[in-house]
Protein backbone atom coordinates (compact mmCIF):
# COMPACT_ATOMS: atom_id res chain seq x y z
CA UNK A 1 0.00 0.00 0.00
CA UNK A 2 2.98 2.51 0.92
CA UNK A 3 4.48 1.81 -2.82
CA UNK A 4 1.28 2.68 -4.14
CA UNK A 5 0.57 5.78 -2.52
CA UNK A 6 4.46 6.82 -3.28
CA UNK A 7 4.04 6.07 -6.84
CA UNK A 8 0.82 7.57 -6.91
CA UNK A 9 1.90 11.23 -5.09
CA UNK A 10 5.63 11.06 -7.85
CA UNK A 11 3.10 11.29 -10.96
CA UNK A 12 3.56 14.87 -11.16
CA UNK A 13 4.65 15.85 -14.63
CA UNK A 14 5.44 19.51 -16.07
CA UNK A 15 4.03 21.41 -19.15
CA UNK A 16 5.64 19.76 -21.86
CA UNK A 17 4.91 16.53 -19.65
CA UNK A 18 8.28 15.14 -18.08
CA UNK A 19 8.35 14.08 -14.83
CA UNK A 20 8.89 17.81 -12.77
CA UNK A 21 6.85 20.32 -11.42
CA UNK A 22 5.77 23.75 -13.60
CA UNK A 23 8.19 24.34 -16.48
CA UNK A 24 11.05 22.63 -15.14
CA UNK A 25 11.40 18.65 -15.17
CA UNK A 26 12.74 16.33 -13.02
CA UNK A 27 15.23 13.17 -13.24
CA UNK A 28 12.68 10.75 -11.38
CA UNK A 29 11.62 7.69 -12.92
CA UNK A 30 7.81 6.51 -11.35
CA UNK A 31 7.09 3.67 -12.30
CA UNK A 32 8.76 0.09 -12.69
CA UNK A 33 5.89 -0.39 -15.65
CA UNK A 34 6.07 1.66 -18.81
CA UNK A 35 3.27 4.38 -18.82
CA UNK A 36 2.33 7.14 -21.53
CA UNK A 37 1.53 10.26 -20.27
CA UNK A 38 -0.85 12.66 -22.12
CA UNK A 39 -2.28 16.05 -21.29
CA UNK A 40 -2.87 19.85 -22.13
CA UNK A 41 -1.13 22.84 -20.48
CA UNK A 42 -2.31 26.54 -20.53
CA UNK A 43 0.76 28.95 -20.24
CA UNK A 44 -0.06 32.68 -20.09
CA UNK A 45 1.14 35.16 -22.98
CA UNK A 46 4.00 36.74 -20.99
CA UNK A 47 5.77 33.41 -20.07
CA UNK A 48 5.23 31.41 -23.47
CA UNK A 49 7.60 29.07 -24.63
CA UNK A 50 6.82 29.56 -28.53
CA UNK A 51 7.78 32.82 -29.63
CA UNK A 52 5.91 33.05 -33.03
CA UNK A 53 7.95 36.04 -35.11
CA UNK A 54 9.35 37.05 -32.17
CA UNK A 55 6.31 37.75 -29.95
CA UNK A 56 4.45 35.66 -27.36
CA UNK A 57 1.03 34.45 -27.36
CA UNK A 58 -1.22 32.62 -24.95
CA UNK A 59 -0.39 28.73 -25.37
CA UNK A 60 -1.73 25.55 -25.50
CA UNK A 61 1.00 23.20 -24.55
CA UNK A 62 -0.73 19.39 -25.86
CA UNK A 63 2.22 16.66 -24.78
CA UNK A 64 2.74 12.91 -24.16
CA UNK A 65 5.79 11.18 -23.03
CA UNK A 66 6.13 7.65 -23.43
CA UNK A 67 8.51 5.43 -21.47
CA UNK A 68 9.84 3.01 -24.56
CA UNK A 69 12.65 1.41 -22.17
CA UNK A 70 13.22 1.70 -18.37
CA UNK A 71 16.26 4.00 -19.14
CA UNK A 72 14.47 6.02 -22.41
CA UNK A 73 11.44 8.24 -22.52
CA UNK A 74 10.60 10.24 -25.80
CA UNK A 75 8.00 13.17 -24.89
CA UNK A 76 6.23 14.44 -27.97
CA UNK A 77 4.73 18.60 -28.03
CA UNK A 78 2.29 20.43 -30.11
CA UNK A 79 1.75 23.89 -29.30
CA UNK A 80 -1.34 25.74 -30.51
CA UNK A 81 -1.51 29.69 -30.43
CA UNK A 82 -5.42 30.25 -29.90
CA UNK A 83 -5.20 33.93 -30.58
CA UNK A 84 -3.73 33.92 -34.40
CA UNK A 85 -4.63 29.53 -35.26
CA UNK A 86 -5.33 30.38 -39.00
CA UNK A 87 -1.35 31.93 -38.92
CA UNK A 88 0.44 28.92 -37.48
CA UNK A 89 -2.28 26.35 -38.04
CA UNK A 90 -1.39 23.02 -35.78
CA UNK A 91 1.78 25.05 -34.23
CA UNK A 92 5.25 24.05 -33.56
CA UNK A 93 5.91 20.25 -33.11
CA UNK A 94 8.47 18.72 -30.80
CA UNK A 95 9.62 15.84 -29.92
CA UNK A 96 12.89 15.26 -27.79
CA UNK A 97 14.58 12.30 -25.61
CA UNK A 98 14.88 11.70 -21.81
CA UNK A 99 18.25 9.29 -21.18
CA UNK A 100 18.17 7.74 -17.28
CA UNK A 101 21.88 8.03 -16.36
CA UNK A 102 21.73 6.32 -12.79
CA UNK A 103 18.91 5.77 -10.01
CA UNK A 104 18.80 7.43 -7.05
CA UNK A 105 20.05 5.62 -4.48
CA UNK A 106 20.01 6.65 -0.38
CA UNK A 107 22.86 8.99 -0.99
CA UNK A 108 23.10 9.42 -4.49
CA UNK A 109 20.52 11.74 -6.25
CA UNK A 110 19.06 10.37 -9.57
CA UNK A 111 20.59 11.48 -13.06
CA UNK A 112 18.82 12.81 -16.43
CA UNK A 113 19.78 13.89 -19.94
CA UNK A 114 17.30 15.83 -22.21
CA UNK A 115 18.34 16.00 -25.65
CA UNK A 116 16.47 17.44 -28.33
CA UNK A 117 17.57 16.53 -32.48
CA UNK A 118 17.15 19.29 -34.85
CA UNK A 119 14.19 18.86 -36.25
CA UNK A 120 12.32 22.10 -37.76
CA UNK A 121 13.65 25.33 -38.92
CA UNK A 122 12.28 27.25 -36.28
CA UNK A 123 11.03 25.00 -33.33
CA UNK A 124 11.10 27.24 -30.21
CA UNK A 125 10.87 24.23 -27.79
CA UNK A 126 14.40 23.23 -28.57
CA UNK A 127 16.29 22.26 -25.12
CA UNK A 128 19.44 20.15 -24.49
CA UNK A 129 19.95 19.98 -20.58
CA UNK A 130 20.91 17.46 -17.70
CA UNK A 131 19.12 18.06 -14.38
CA UNK A 132 19.39 15.12 -10.93
CA UNK A 133 17.19 14.80 -8.35
CA UNK A 134 17.47 13.64 -5.18
CA UNK A 135 13.59 12.98 -2.76
CA UNK A 136 13.74 13.14 1.15
CA UNK A 137 10.86 11.16 2.82
CA UNK A 138 10.75 11.04 6.85
CA UNK A 139 7.29 8.99 7.35
CA UNK A 140 4.84 7.03 4.81
CA UNK A 141 3.26 10.39 3.81
CA UNK A 142 5.39 13.48 3.51
CA UNK A 143 8.05 13.48 1.07
CA UNK A 144 9.99 15.95 -0.41
CA UNK A 145 12.09 16.56 -3.80
CA UNK A 146 14.78 18.87 -5.12
CA UNK A 147 15.93 18.98 -8.27
CA UNK A 148 18.49 21.25 -9.96
CA UNK A 149 19.90 21.60 -13.87
CA UNK A 150 20.97 23.06 -16.31
CA UNK A 151 20.20 23.89 -19.84
CA UNK A 152 22.07 24.53 -23.08
CA UNK A 153 21.76 28.16 -24.69
CA UNK A 154 22.95 26.78 -27.83
CA UNK A 155 20.97 24.75 -30.01
CA UNK A 156 21.24 23.21 -33.62
CA UNK A 157 18.79 24.64 -36.01
CA UNK A 158 18.55 23.11 -39.16
CA UNK A 159 19.09 25.75 -42.32
CA UNK A 160 17.07 25.15 -45.87
CA UNK A 161 19.43 26.54 -48.51
CA UNK A 162 18.02 27.31 -52.21
CA UNK A 163 20.32 25.33 -53.93
CA UNK A 164 22.13 24.16 -51.93
CA UNK A 165 19.75 21.99 -49.83
CA UNK A 166 19.83 21.72 -45.88
CA UNK A 167 22.46 22.56 -43.09
CA UNK A 168 22.92 22.70 -39.28
CA UNK A 169 23.63 26.29 -37.46
CA UNK A 170 24.55 26.76 -33.56
CA UNK A 171 22.67 29.39 -32.83
CA UNK A 172 21.81 31.15 -29.22
CA UNK A 173 18.29 30.38 -28.18
CA UNK A 174 18.09 33.45 -26.47
CA UNK A 175 18.81 35.39 -29.23
CA UNK A 176 15.55 33.54 -30.85
CA UNK A 177 13.43 34.58 -28.18
CA UNK A 178 14.11 31.21 -26.20
CA UNK A 179 13.50 31.67 -22.34
CA UNK A 180 13.12 27.75 -21.79
CA UNK A 181 15.91 26.52 -19.39
CA UNK A 182 18.50 29.01 -20.61
CA UNK A 183 21.44 28.11 -17.78
CA UNK A 184 20.57 26.88 -14.36
CA UNK A 185 17.24 26.01 -12.93
CA UNK A 186 15.76 24.53 -10.12
CA UNK A 187 12.73 23.48 -8.64
CA UNK A 188 11.14 21.28 -5.12
CA UNK A 189 7.74 19.69 -4.57
CA UNK A 190 6.68 18.69 -1.26
CA UNK A 191 3.45 16.25 -0.61
CA UNK A 192 1.54 16.95 2.89
CA UNK A 193 -0.52 13.83 1.70
CA UNK A 194 -0.68 10.89 -0.95
CA UNK A 195 -3.07 13.49 -3.58
CA UNK A 196 -1.32 16.46 -3.14
CA UNK A 197 1.69 18.18 -4.46
CA UNK A 198 3.06 21.89 -3.27
CA UNK A 199 5.35 23.59 -6.09
CA UNK A 200 7.97 26.26 -6.29
CA UNK A 201 10.34 26.72 -8.99
CA UNK A 202 13.23 28.68 -11.11
CA UNK A 203 13.11 27.95 -14.63
CA UNK A 204 16.08 29.86 -15.60
CA UNK A 205 14.29 33.20 -16.14
CA UNK A 206 11.39 33.39 -13.37
CA UNK A 207 10.19 31.99 -10.34
CA UNK A 208 6.83 30.21 -10.50
CA UNK A 209 4.55 28.27 -7.56
CA UNK A 210 2.02 25.81 -7.93
CA UNK A 211 -0.08 23.01 -6.66
CA UNK A 212 -1.12 19.68 -8.20
CA UNK A 213 -4.07 17.54 -7.27
CA UNK A 214 -5.05 13.55 -7.96
CA UNK A 215 -8.65 14.03 -8.87
CA UNK A 216 -8.74 10.02 -9.67
CA UNK A 217 -6.12 7.89 -9.44
CA UNK A 218 -4.97 8.49 -13.05
CA UNK A 219 -6.30 11.97 -13.55
CA UNK A 220 -4.25 15.02 -12.35
CA UNK A 221 -5.28 18.92 -12.37
CA UNK A 222 -2.19 21.43 -11.83
CA UNK A 223 -2.71 24.91 -11.36
CA UNK A 224 0.62 27.65 -11.58
CA UNK A 225 1.13 30.80 -10.91
CA UNK A 226 3.66 31.63 -12.82
CA UNK A 227 5.79 34.76 -11.85
CA UNK A 228 3.95 35.25 -8.97
CA UNK A 229 1.69 37.28 -11.88
CA UNK A 230 -0.09 35.09 -13.99
CA UNK A 231 -2.16 32.06 -13.17
CA UNK A 232 -2.08 28.64 -15.65
CA UNK A 233 -3.12 25.29 -15.58
CA UNK A 234 -2.85 22.03 -16.95
CA UNK A 235 -4.61 18.65 -17.05
CA UNK A 236 -3.08 15.09 -17.65
CA UNK A 237 -3.79 11.36 -17.64
CA UNK A 238 -1.01 8.36 -17.09
CA UNK A 239 -2.38 4.42 -18.07
CA UNK A 240 0.32 2.01 -18.43
CA UNK A 241 1.17 0.70 -21.73
CA UNK A 242 1.05 -3.00 -20.51
CA UNK A 243 -2.02 -3.97 -19.14
CA UNK A 244 -2.94 -6.85 -17.44
CA UNK A 245 -5.57 -9.18 -18.32
CA UNK A 246 -9.18 -8.70 -16.57
CA UNK A 247 -9.10 -11.62 -14.18
CA UNK A 248 -6.02 -10.96 -12.61
CA UNK A 249 -6.39 -7.59 -12.03
CA UNK A 250 -10.05 -8.39 -9.85
CA UNK A 251 -7.89 -11.07 -8.13
CA UNK A 252 -4.79 -7.85 -7.76
CA UNK A 253 -7.88 -5.83 -5.87
CA UNK A 254 -8.95 -8.63 -3.59
CA UNK A 255 -5.53 -8.91 -2.26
Amino acid sequence: MLYFLVQEVSAQVNVLGKQGYLMTPASRWDNQKRDVVLGMAYIPEHFAINYFMKKPYRELMVHGDIEVFDFLRVGINLTYLPEIPQRVGVGDRHIDFSLRVWKEKKWRPSLMLILTPPAGLSDYLNHNAVVMSKTISWNSMDRFEFSIGFGMDKSLYQRKLNSQGRRFDLISRRQLGNRYLNGFFSGMKYNPSNWLSLMLEYDSSDFHAGANVIIWKRLSMQVAFYGFEKWGGMLHYRFPLEIKPRELRRYEKKL
